[in-house]
């Protein structure tokens, strides 16, 4: 009983770890999109 407790915990954990990385990767090639359409840079 405690072992699949522990399992569904890790398991949770996992995602959490899986969308946070999703979502910062998301947001560091969005800022990167966008420091690429900036004029500055040109």
């Amino acid at each position: 009983m405690e072992t699949r407790v522990k399992k569904r915990k890790a398991d949770v954990m996992s995602r959490l770890e899986r969308a946070f990385a999703v979502s910062f990767f998301i947001h560091e090639c969005h800022k990167r999109f966008k420091m690429a359409l900036t004029p500055a840079n040109f």
